[in-house]
């Protein structure tokens, strides 16, 4: 679930898409002040109808605040943001499960997802662990039917020991790929130490957003952060992922 903030009321819209509830505006969210990380004009690089732009923040309180807020993804019309329909990054409240908001901005800018389709990614980090740190993933693709930006991934988490990746094209695969490796923790594995990982392929279908094609678990393990700064899987799983992909009907 995402939640959608102007001045006026909250917006809660379920990650479906099914259902949206509008619960009271309360004095809590004035009290909260924002920083401005980052701006992108969107008209020229988007074609859109009318002026868009999209802004980034976070919450201007020190780091240290208990209190601290998540991050936020703004669109508007209006350059002077008195108009802005936000998203925070935070997950969804569900009863028994862990929710985590993520206040740090990590990653955003424009980037292409396939052939003749652009869209803006959104990484939001926490980073409030003893150890590691997890990652909220957004990408947003411009509906020009109905003038609008949406999220067009539903689910997108990542941890410090995983990585993920826009493949705009791959050769005999029809529409472009959003790729997670995810580490999975063996049996007598220290936490950085090599491990195998469950590969996660999206692809953008039909509507334009992404949907889930499937996974495997990797042959071989790859090392972790005991023997590397950064995780590098998908470039070597590239023709697995391929393979994989081709294999299932209807990708290809």
């Amino acid at each position: 679930m995402i939640i959608l903030k102007n001045s006026y009321k909250y917006l809660v819209l379920c990650l479906s898409f099914v259902s949206l509830v509008i619960l009271p505006f309360t004095n809590i969210a004035l009290a909260i002040e924002y920083k401005e990380v980052k701006t992108i004009s969107l008209q020229a690089k988007f074609k859109t109808k009318e002026k868009w732009y999209v802004t980034v923040y976070e919450d201007a309180r020190a780091v240290e605040s208990a209190q601290i807020e998540s991050a936020r993804i703004c669109f508007g019309h209006d350059p002077a943001k008195k108009q802005e329909t936000c998203v925070d990054a935070a997950d969804e409240h569900r009863s028994g499960e862990e929710h985590y908001d993520y206040p740090q901005v990590k990653e955003f800018g424009v980037v292409k997802l396939q052939n003749n389709m652009q869209g803006i990614l959104f990484v939001a980090d926490n980073t409030y662990f003893d150890v590691g740190s997890i990652s909220l993933i957004t990408i947003w693709s411009y509906n020009k039917k109905e003038d609008k930006f949406e999220n067009i991934l539903i689910t997108g988490k990542n941890s410090e020991q995983s990585e993920f990746q826009i493949i705009p094209a791959m050769k005999g695969i029809k529409g472009g790929l959003f790729v997670v490796a995810g580490f999975i923790w063996g049996k007598d594995e220290s936490r950085y130490e090599k491990h195998h990982y469950r590969i996660s392929i999206y692809r953008i279908d039909d509507s334009n957003k992404y949907s889930w094609v499937g996974g495997y678990k990797t042959k071989k393990k790859y090392k972790s952060l005991d023997d590397v700064d950064k995780i590098e899987v998908i470039k070597y799983e590239q023709k697995n992922i391929l393979k994989f992909v081709k294999s299932i009907k209807g990708n290809s």
